[in-house]
């Protein structure tokens, strides 16, 4: 094998096959567009992630699902220790979907390492990895047990029995106590209220002023296994034997005198307290000062969260947690012979959440960046969190990387490549897990060269690789030439790219044998949508002059030009321009370098058109020429527009745009913009919504006009006219404001609304200029006079000319104009009529009248409110039918506002006396 020069350049026919080969196989891997579709990508974010805790019985087995969402899509993997597990036989089999399936198994089949560890979920594609919380699987085999109660429970007269379910210790943690049945009745988990019985959440059931009857009562508790869902009763049942007291007692404790609860915060809450003694315990709360724990205090029993479930029993019940409530509580019990206490920690907590911002960010290399997590929920402690960058946990120790714990920030400075990708933070305790996730994209960057060929001399024959090794963002694309032109088309060059882990762009360019016709200036140019970089270097090829074929030049007057002349060979004594047989340069404008570049300033269409020359001579005299044809082209020039049409043009009316060209050499093509999208043309099909009625005539070779025959307010916007030739592109936009008079999007409608109600009058329209609302108000019952809306304290105006009524009341009663102008036409109104309705009422409620015995009475019922309104009778509670009774008359009269009922008794009698009643009924 042949060592590389220092120049990294081998040369060997064998290695030149390895190249073909390796160029090959990239362009193969990489179609076309490949490194722009590298773009379109999204970091995984879980849809399902599983359960800080899964628990299941070996005889069903269990599931576990983990999916995300991203693109491309996630791939998803379980870890143990941060190891991607595999299959094993009939104990956990791994889907093609990401679920962990854990069949049932035989007691035999059991094993720690699959049936009681801790798993992970991690998913990952190009974008970057996550990983799930930590997921504590644990099967639970099955054994047999049974579930016990004492044969018989001792309890003093008039005291309070607590009865427990006896569940063997290994399986207490799934075993739920549901209920206890009394003979054949159920009593329930129940700390709403007091009574004769309370199960409490632990399933202890207290019963309360025991007395001989409770004697003759049996009692069973039931168990429910929260894993298989199986149910089971206490094999044997047990009674209270009630006993007198044998004098006096003092407080004796009947449950575990210092015990720790745990309760969700505003969830409720018993702390049990209960003893035997005679007399009768008296019972006491205090707690712990949160200040001094030292301290006790006595409980303000008169806080309504605060509540003794049972009078002279010591169950306290705390409602509506809080966080404040957590800390240490006593029970004091005594009586006249001794004293006793009962000691409980509470803890409150709250379930655990966390959220990140930003939850995608786009950065700039180079750039700092922070990202926070928000933690809520108890208990936790800041040192619990953890912050990970694509599955790998971070430190403060990393030198760009700052973990600030008591601000909940991760500070990343100077950004690089590697630091994209997905972040996580986790906050846990001992019951939960939770993940909140980040993705950081980078920005967009210029490309830059981080490798680059350097100039070689070379005998013809080798082969030759040149590199070129580009970063960017998006990844750029790299163009090799060949002295200003294109590589040549020839079996001898290939140029191949491709993208790295680090996303670094790499390109050769290979030549095989080369020849000394190949020699130049070549140069690799690395373009993003950001920027353009380039590279160039001479490589020279012993031989005698070459001059490639140059294909003609189009320059544009008044601008520079610059020609290379594209020599090959090596060495060159000289290369020289010429035009029209005469040497340049022939002014102060054309300046000839010595590698062979021409530069004609402020071209001239007349003097500089035409046939050059390029000669390249040796110093064996060995001289090659080669001609060149320059064609001078004038860009095109619009004859400017009016800068707007406005305050002229209104809805229906037809409007021209013409875009004339000054000067410009053909062919010409033209396209119109409308608010910087294609009316017609290749890149995009400009549309409006029901027909656009756009016509684009070419009016000439020079002149386009663009006409709208009924213009419409979808016609406002900006226009451009745009017109280019093989020398350049010019445009000319001008602004089309088409005024619109106000029409309804909102119109207003009558209201009809009880009083003390709140309602609102919606009163909205369009146009342009944008209509000014008002709202009016009728003077008295005309409707032909209006008075500007004047101030009142329950009604407001919003901006977008709605009326807000709040607490209506009668007075606001009235008809309302809503008017829209914009001095576009003589704008709109619309008239509508707010009805308020009133609750009636009676203005005297009770009224005694005296009739002689044989006379005529009249009772006299008046009503006020909107009509229509309906008023019966009633003696005595049941109906006035004056159809039945020809003594009653009923005469009615309706007011503006109510009405009027008359009923009258003819020859009263005694039995007449009593309460009459009018009742009152609406529609409402």
């Amino acid at each position: 094998m042949i060592a590389p020069n220092r120049n990294g350049v081998m040369h060997s026919s064998w290695l030149l096959c390895y190249y073909h080969s390796l160029i090959l196989l990239l362009i193969s891997i990489l179609p076309q567009g490949s490194l722009v579709s590298l773009l379109d990508i999204q970091g995984p974010l879980f849809r399902i992630e599983p359960p800080y805790r899964f628990e299941f019985s070996n005889e069903v087995g269990g599931r576990l699902d983990c999916s995300a969402q991203g693109s491309p899509t996630p791939k998803i993997e379980w870890l143990i220790d941060n190891t991607p597990i595999s299959y094993i036989k009939d104990l956990r089999i791994v889907l093609s979907n990401g679920s962990l399936i854990f069949p049932p198994f035989p007691e035999t089949g059991y094993r720690p390492d699959v049936h009681a560890t801790v798993y992970r979920c991690r998913s990952s594609n190009e974008a970057g990895v996550i990983l799930s919380r930590f997921v504590h699987v644990k099967a639970v085999v099955k054994q047999k047990y049974e579930i016990n109660v004492n044969y018989e429970h001792n309890v003093i007269l008039g005291n309070t029995a607590v009865l427990r379910c006896q569940i063997p210790s290994y399986m207490a943690e799934y075993i739920l106590v549901t209920s206890w049945i009394q003979d054949d009745v159920n009593i329930y988990l129940n700390t709403d209220t007091g009574g004769k019985y309370v199960v409490l959440n632990s399933g202890d059931l207290y019963i309360f002023n025991a007395n001989p009857n409770d004697g003759y009562k049996s009692y069973r508790c039931r168990t429910v296994n929260k894993i298989t869902g199986e149910a089971q009763s206490s094999v044997f049942q047990t009674r209270l034997s009630i006993t007198e007291p044998l004098g006096r007692e003092k407080p004796k404790v009947s449950i575990e005198k210092y015990m720790k609860l745990t309760v969700k915060l505003g969830d409720d809450v018993i702390l049990p307290c209960v003893a035997q003694g005679h007399p009768l315990p008296t019972y006491s709360w205090y707690r712990e000062n949160r200040e001094d724990r030292t301290n006790l205090r006595g409980l303000d029993l008169t806080n309504p969260r605060y509540k003794i479930l049972v009078e002279k029993a010591g169950l306290l019940k705390i409602s509506n947690i809080r966080l404040e409530d957590e800390g240490k509580y006593l029970c004091w019990i005594n009586n006249t012979v001794g004293e006793d206490t009962i000691q409980i920690a509470l803890s409150v907590t709250s379930p655990l959440s966390i959220q990140i911002s930003p939850q995608l960010e786009t950065i700039d290399l180079g750039k700092d960046v922070t990202i926070q997590c928000k933690v809520s929920g108890f208990p936790v402690s800041s040192q619990s969190l953890l912050w990970y960058h694509n599955g790998q946990m971070l430190n403060s120790v990393a030198n760009r990387h700052k973990i600030n714990l008591t601000d909940e920030r991760l500070h990343v400075r100077n950004v690089v490549k590697e630091d994209k990708g997905m972040y996580q933070c986790f906050i846990s305790n001992d019951m939960d897990m939770v993940q909140a996730t980040c993705e950081i994209q980078l920005g967009d960057a210029s490309p830059e060269l981080i490798y680059k060929f350097s100039d070689q001399t070379l005998q013809p024959g080798p082969a030759l690789s040149l590199k070129c090794e580009a970063t960017g963002n998006p990844p750029p694309q790299f163009v090799w030439t060949l002295d200003g032109f294109a590589i040549p088309e020839n079996n001898r060059f290939v140029v191949g790219q491709y993208v790295t882990i680090h996303d670094d762009v790499i390109s050769h360019l290979n030549i095989s044998s080369v020849k000394d016709e190949d020699g130049g200036e070549y140069s690799c140019t690395a373009r993003n949508s950001i920027a353009t970089v380039s590279h160039s270097a001479r490589i020279n090829i012993y031989g005698p002059p070459f001059i490639r074929p140059m294909s003609k030049v189009i320059a544009v007057a008044g601008k520079d030009l610059t020609m290379k002349c594209p020599v090959g060979g090596y060495p060159i004594e000289s290369i020289v321009w010429e035009k029209e047989g005469k040497l340049l340069p022939l002014d102060m404008r054309h300046k000839v370098l010595p590698n062979g570049v021409l530069k004609i300033e402020t071209v001239n269409k007349l003097t500089d058109s035409g046939t050059y020359l390029c000669q390249a001579k040796n110093h064996e005299k060995q001289v090659y020429r080669r001609d060149v044809q320059v064609y001078v082209s004038t860009p095109p020039k619009i004859l400017p527009m009016p800068p707007a049409l406005s305050g002229i043009l209104r809805e229906g009316q037809r409007v021209a745009l013409t875009c004339q060209i000054l000067e410009g050499d053909l062919p010409l093509s033209f396209e119109w913009k409308k608010d910087a999208r294609y009316i017609q043309g290749v890149s995009s099909a400009y549309n409006i919504q029901g027909g656009s009625g756009i016509v684009i005539r070419r009016v000439d070779e020079f002149t386009s006009s663009l006409v709208i025959e009924k213009i419409h307010s979808m016609h406002s916007g900006n226009y451009t006219c745009l017109v280019n030739n093989n020398a350049g592109t010019d445009e000319a936009s001008v602004q089309l404001i088409v005024n619109v008079p106000p029409r309804w999007t909102f119109e207003p409608l009558d209201q009809n609304i009880k009083a003390g109600h709140s309602v609102t009058m919606h009163c909205q329209a369009e146009g342009y200029p944008k209509p000014s609302i008002t709202w009016k108000k009728s003077v008295g019952v005309d409707t032909t006079e209006y008075k500007d809306f004047s101030y009142e304290p329950n009604v407001r105006q919003h901006g977008n000319g709605t009326l807000e009524f709040t607490s209506v009341a009668k007075s606001n009663q009235g008809h309302y104009l809503c008017e829209a102008k914009n001095n576009i036409g003589s704008g709109i109104s619309k008239v509508v009529f707010l009805r308020v309705n009133s609750p009636p009422t009676f203005p005297q409620k009770t009224k005694q009248v005296t009739v002689m015995k044989g006379e005529k009475a009249h009772l006299m019922c008046k009503a006020e409110g909107d009509n229509p309104l309906e008023i019966r009778w009633r003696i005595e509670g049941k109906r006035v039918n004056e159809d039945v009774d020809p003594r009653f008359s009923i005469r009615e009269q309706v007011l503006e506002e109510g009405m009027i009922s008359e009923l009258g008794i003819a020859n009263v009698f005694r039995q007449d006396s009593g309460t009459l009643s009018c009742l009152l009924s609406w529609d409402s």
